[in-house]
Protein backbone atom coordinates (compact mmCIF):
# COMPACT_ATOMS: atom_id res chain seq x y z
CA UNK A 1 0.00 0.00 0.00
CA UNK A 2 0.72 3.67 -0.20
CA UNK A 3 1.61 5.30 3.45
CA UNK A 4 1.03 9.19 2.98
CA UNK A 5 2.43 9.74 6.34
CA UNK A 6 5.67 9.85 8.04
CA UNK A 7 8.31 11.96 9.17
CA UNK A 8 8.97 15.97 9.02
CA UNK A 9 11.49 16.04 6.16
CA UNK A 10 9.75 18.27 3.33
CA UNK A 11 9.00 16.31 -0.24
CA UNK A 12 8.76 18.22 -3.33
CA UNK A 13 5.50 18.40 -5.07
CA UNK A 14 6.96 16.56 -7.89
CA UNK A 15 9.11 14.21 -5.61
CA UNK A 16 8.33 11.08 -3.56
CA UNK A 17 10.19 8.52 -1.67
CA UNK A 18 10.43 4.53 -2.25
CA UNK A 19 11.26 2.40 1.22
CA UNK A 20 11.86 -1.04 1.05
CA UNK A 21 11.24 -3.03 4.00
CA UNK A 22 14.48 -6.25 4.30
CA UNK A 23 11.72 -8.72 2.93
CA UNK A 24 10.32 -6.81 0.07
CA UNK A 25 11.92 -8.63 -2.84
CA UNK A 26 12.64 -11.76 -0.67
CA UNK A 27 12.78 -14.85 -2.83
CA UNK A 28 10.20 -14.19 -5.69
CA UNK A 29 10.07 -10.70 -7.42
CA UNK A 30 6.54 -9.89 -6.97
CA UNK A 31 7.44 -6.65 -5.29
CA UNK A 32 9.33 -5.57 -8.08
CA UNK A 33 6.64 -6.07 -10.65
CA UNK A 34 4.15 -4.18 -8.66
CA UNK A 35 6.64 -1.48 -8.11
CA UNK A 36 7.06 -1.42 -11.86
CA UNK A 37 4.11 -1.95 -13.26
CA UNK A 38 5.13 -4.78 -15.18
CA UNK A 39 8.07 -2.97 -17.16
CA UNK A 40 11.57 -4.42 -17.44
CA UNK A 41 13.11 -1.19 -16.26
CA UNK A 42 12.96 1.06 -13.90
CA UNK A 43 15.08 4.66 -13.45
CA UNK A 44 16.30 6.28 -10.48
CA UNK A 45 17.96 9.63 -10.36
CA UNK A 46 19.24 10.99 -7.34
CA UNK A 47 20.18 14.24 -6.63
CA UNK A 48 21.09 16.35 -3.56
CA UNK A 49 19.86 19.95 -3.70
CA UNK A 50 20.24 23.08 -2.25
CA UNK A 51 17.47 25.04 -0.24
CA UNK A 52 17.73 27.15 -2.75
CA UNK A 53 16.93 24.54 -5.37
CA UNK A 54 20.28 24.11 -7.00
CA UNK A 55 21.29 21.03 -7.60
CA UNK A 56 24.89 20.39 -5.71
CA UNK A 57 25.75 17.21 -7.25
CA UNK A 58 24.59 13.40 -8.58
CA UNK A 59 25.35 10.24 -6.75
CA UNK A 60 26.67 9.11 -9.47
CA UNK A 61 29.50 11.34 -9.48
CA UNK A 62 30.40 11.00 -6.06
CA UNK A 63 32.99 8.55 -4.77
CA UNK A 64 31.62 8.34 -0.88
CA UNK A 65 28.96 10.36 0.56
CA UNK A 66 27.40 10.18 4.12
CA UNK A 67 24.67 11.77 6.12
CA UNK A 68 24.52 15.12 8.04
CA UNK A 69 23.15 18.04 9.69
CA UNK A 70 24.08 20.72 9.49
CA UNK A 71 26.94 22.13 8.29
CA UNK A 72 29.06 23.34 11.37
CA UNK A 73 31.75 25.12 9.59
CA UNK A 74 33.08 26.33 6.23
CA UNK A 75 36.28 28.56 5.44
CA UNK A 76 37.33 28.52 8.93
CA UNK A 77 34.19 30.54 10.20
CA UNK A 78 31.49 29.35 12.26
CA UNK A 79 28.41 28.71 9.94
CA UNK A 80 25.88 26.60 11.36
CA UNK A 81 22.78 25.92 8.65
CA UNK A 82 20.61 24.53 11.34
CA UNK A 83 18.20 26.65 10.12
CA UNK A 84 18.39 26.06 6.13
CA UNK A 85 18.13 22.49 6.60
CA UNK A 86 15.33 22.35 9.03
CA UNK A 87 16.61 20.89 11.84
CA UNK A 88 14.84 21.91 15.28
CA UNK A 89 15.67 24.58 17.68
CA UNK A 90 15.63 22.11 20.15
CA UNK A 91 18.37 20.24 18.10
CA UNK A 92 20.64 23.02 17.55
CA UNK A 93 20.34 24.76 20.85
CA UNK A 94 20.46 21.89 23.51
CA UNK A 95 23.52 19.39 24.54
CA UNK A 96 23.28 16.30 23.06
CA UNK A 97 26.17 13.77 22.40
CA UNK A 98 27.53 15.24 18.91
CA UNK A 99 29.36 13.23 16.57
CA UNK A 100 31.06 15.56 13.56
CA UNK A 101 33.69 15.39 10.86
CA UNK A 102 35.78 18.53 10.14
CA UNK A 103 39.06 19.20 7.82
CA UNK A 104 41.73 20.84 9.88
CA UNK A 105 44.56 23.84 8.45
CA UNK A 106 46.72 21.04 7.89
CA UNK A 107 44.08 19.05 5.51
CA UNK A 108 44.37 16.24 8.15
CA UNK A 109 40.60 14.88 9.09
CA UNK A 110 39.48 14.86 12.56
CA UNK A 111 36.56 12.61 13.35
CA UNK A 112 35.57 13.75 17.03
CA UNK A 113 32.48 11.78 19.64
CA UNK A 114 31.25 14.32 22.62
CA UNK A 115 29.44 12.17 25.01
CA UNK A 116 26.01 13.54 26.35
CA UNK A 117 22.99 13.16 28.29
CA UNK A 118 24.93 11.26 30.74
CA UNK A 119 25.27 13.38 34.32
CA UNK A 120 28.52 12.30 35.98
CA UNK A 121 30.46 12.07 32.21
CA UNK A 122 29.12 14.09 30.02
CA UNK A 123 25.92 16.91 29.23
CA UNK A 124 26.79 17.09 25.39
CA UNK A 125 27.26 20.22 23.49
CA UNK A 126 25.22 22.43 21.43
CA UNK A 127 26.10 22.95 17.57
CA UNK A 128 27.90 26.21 18.69
CA UNK A 129 29.81 24.64 21.37
CA UNK A 130 30.70 21.55 19.23
CA UNK A 131 31.75 24.54 16.54
CA UNK A 132 33.66 26.32 18.43
CA UNK A 133 35.79 23.72 20.05
CA UNK A 134 36.46 22.44 16.59
CA UNK A 135 37.87 25.83 15.59
CA UNK A 136 39.98 25.97 18.46
CA UNK A 137 41.42 22.57 16.76
CA UNK A 138 42.32 23.95 13.95
CA UNK A 139 38.92 22.83 11.88
CA UNK A 140 38.61 25.01 8.52
CA UNK A 141 35.32 22.71 7.63
CA UNK A 142 32.89 20.78 9.63
CA UNK A 143 30.04 18.62 9.28
CA UNK A 144 27.74 17.22 12.03
CA UNK A 145 26.85 13.90 11.91
CA UNK A 146 24.40 11.51 13.06
CA UNK A 147 24.66 11.95 16.91
CA UNK A 148 22.49 11.38 19.87
CA UNK A 149 22.23 7.91 20.96
CA UNK A 150 24.40 7.05 17.58
CA UNK A 151 27.46 8.59 18.82
CA UNK A 152 29.88 5.80 19.18
CA UNK A 153 33.83 5.91 18.18
CA UNK A 154 35.40 2.18 17.69
CA UNK A 155 39.32 2.54 17.66
CA UNK A 156 41.15 -0.83 17.08
CA UNK A 157 37.94 -3.39 17.89
CA UNK A 158 36.51 -1.63 21.17
CA UNK A 159 34.19 1.37 21.83
CA UNK A 160 36.08 4.16 23.34
CA UNK A 161 33.73 6.93 24.11
CA UNK A 162 30.31 5.88 26.42
CA UNK A 163 27.43 5.70 23.98
CA UNK A 164 24.10 7.30 26.15
CA UNK A 165 21.61 4.26 24.91
CA UNK A 166 20.51 2.58 27.76
CA UNK A 167 21.57 -1.10 25.38
CA UNK A 168 24.55 0.70 24.67
CA UNK A 169 25.61 1.04 21.00
CA UNK A 170 22.85 1.60 18.70
CA UNK A 171 22.16 -0.25 15.23
CA UNK A 172 22.66 2.68 12.16
CA UNK A 173 22.57 2.75 8.82
CA UNK A 174 25.84 5.02 7.87
CA UNK A 175 29.11 5.25 9.71
CA UNK A 176 32.75 6.44 8.34
CA UNK A 177 35.06 3.94 8.26
CA UNK A 178 38.92 4.47 8.26
CA UNK A 179 41.46 1.38 7.55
Amino acid sequence: GITRTGGNTAIPADGMVFSFGSKAFANNDAGLRRLTNGRQEIRFEIRIVSPDKDDIFKFAESEDIVAGVPLLIRDGKINITWEQEKASRAFAENRHPRTAIAKMRDERILLITVDGRQPGVSHGMTLRELAEFLISLGAVDAMNLDGGGSTTMFVDGKVVNTPSDAGGERKVSDAIIVT
